[in-house]
């Protein structure tokens, strides 16, 4: 099964200036940069890693009636919330109801998420029903409760359920998102891999969006050799950052012009890869390509116009950009074998010298995330009220919670657009049972929601693990009028 992604990161809060979205104005971002995290994982870049599961994606409709609240999906998570994660198997065999919830491909989704969330890339939660029929493997990816195979969820249901909650979206969207909390193992990563599929998904139970066919191996009849236009045999490096309408080149040393592969680059705009027959979308596009034969003299090296989609930096307006490679051979066996070290070389300039700051390559992912979108929090996994009534079909679990940032003009709006796709929905169709207030000063305890509170259903109801989310653009996971930030 194809792992599902999301964006992670620990850090404080940090002090916004706002202004309108369409401009993309926010805070000045210092090099903050954290060391290279060197424990490697799965053989991934360990410094990136957290790409690996740091998306905003999972359907609203998995938190919502009638996938949410029917008896036998009440049954699975509230045994979830009492059992350990090996017993799994035994939970569902234990109770005809829970096997009736995973016949739900929405309950299965829910499911996905939780142990993705739970549990560390290297575990997983399998189940393979009594009667035969498909086996369901569940993998893990955050890892901010591995405990939990062993030990039931009672010391980590919450932040699970954060976690959960943080990366819904009700618009059908696959979003990178940098998630925080002043305790949880969510480290801020020095650099923000490439990413390697648009944010549109077919449906939306896909657990990716749509591939970016650029990253695809080459196949035979092979293009030819160096052809630096093909839309294969590209490898994803990283995300930079420069200041907008300058003139950027990268470029490799000469030993990457040496030898039976050399390489080439592209860069494109924004967080994503590219191709150049795609259409510009406001979120990506196309910058350039690089030489189509590598000069050994020089090393390979590409040239662009910084685009102005990043934050001011002091008086600067800034822009993100991002990097590919390929081998000029077109055969996968013949592809960039150490993309890290590779992109380790890459040296930048500016109007062709050395990039003053904010110049970045690559950047941290607190200068690559740097709105401040809000706060989530609950209990997925608590039981309801004996007089529980049926919640309206659009209406998120009652022990779900979100606060909102100081950045949003319409922030009631905006939450309820970000995780239920309707900004303004009719009466009795709430997205919220409870609606959303401001997070500081308000709900949360500090400026870094270290705990925050709720009135309701119970008054002085307290959440030590709300996770906070941080956004490269306020606008990435809204589709309504209703996302403008505050000048």
């Amino acid at each position: 099964m194809r792992r599902l992604s999301t964006v992670v990161a620990l850090g404080a809060s940090s002090a916004m200036m706002v202004m309108a979205c369409a401009s993309s104005e926010a805070p000045q971002v210092a090099d903050t940069r954290d060391p290279v995290w060197m424990t490697v994982l799965g053989g991934g870049d360990p410094a990136a890693m957290g790409n690996q599961d740091q998306h905003n994606g999972m359907p609203a409709a998995a938190l919502k009636p009638p996938h949410f609240d029917n008896v036998n999906a009440t049954a699975l998570r509230v045994a979830l919330g009492k059992r350990s994660l090996n017993d799994f198997q035994g939970i569902v065999d234990g109770d005809p109801a829970i096997a009736t919830a995973l016949n739900d491909p929405y309950v299965r989704t829910l499911m996905r998420y939780i142990v993705s969330c739970a549990l560390s890339p290297s575990k997983e939660v399998t189940y393979t029903p009594q009667g035969g029929g498909t086996s369901y493997v569940w993998e893990g990816g955050l890892g901010l409760c591995d405990k939990w195979l062993d030990d039931n969820a009672a010391s980590c249901r919450d932040f699970v359920s954060s976690c959960v909650v943080a990366r819904t979206n009700g618009l059908s969207k696959r979003v990178p998102i940098s998630m925080r909390d002043r305790e949880l193992p969510l480290t801020l990563k020095s650099r923000v891999l490439v990413e390697t599929q648009y944010r549109e998904k077919g449906t939306p139970l896909d657990e990716g969006g749509k591939p970016i066919v650029s990253f695809d191996d080459c196949a035979s009849p092979w293009p030819a050799e160096g052809d630096v236009t093909r839309s294969c045999g590209w490898t994803p490096l990283y995300v930079g950052t420069c200041v907008a309408g300058t003139s950027v080149t990268v470029s490799t040393p000469s030993a990457y012009c040496d030898g039976g592969s050399p390489v080439m680059l592209r860069a494109c705009s924004g967080l994503y890869g590219c191709h150049k027959s795609d259409a510009p979308a406001t979120y990506h596009a196309f910058l350039n390509n690089g030489d189509s034969v590598c000069p050994s003299s020089n090393g390979a090296s590409v040239t662009f116009t910084c685009p102005a989609n990043g934050p001011k930096v002091g008086t600067q307006t800034t822009g993100y950009f991002s990097l590919m490679a390929a081998s000029q051979n077109p055969n996968p066996e013949k592809g960039i074998e150490d993309p890290l070290k590779l992109s380790q070389s890459l040296e930048m300039t500016v109007n062709g010298a050395s990039p003053p700051s904010p110049f970045h390559y690559p950047s941290t992912e607190k200068e690559t995330f740097t709105w401040e979108e809000g706060a989530f929090y609950g209990d997925i996994f608590a039981p309801p009220p004996q007089d529980q009534r049926r919640l309206p079909s659009n209406t998120l679990h009652d022990t779900l919670y979100a606060c909102y940032s100081s950045i949003w003009n319409s922030p009631q709006a905006y939450l309820a657009d970000r995780l239920c796709g309707d900004p303004n929905p009719p009466p009795g169709e709430q997205c919220f049972q409870y609606t959303p207030g401001a997070c500081y000063p308000g709900r949360c305890s500090t400026a870094s929601y270290e705990t925050c509170t709720e009135s309701q259903p119970a008054p002085g109801a307290s959440w030590p693990h709300p996770i906070a989310v941080y956004l490269n653009n306020p606008c990435d996971l809204s589709d309504a009028k209703t996302c403008t930030v505050k000048k």
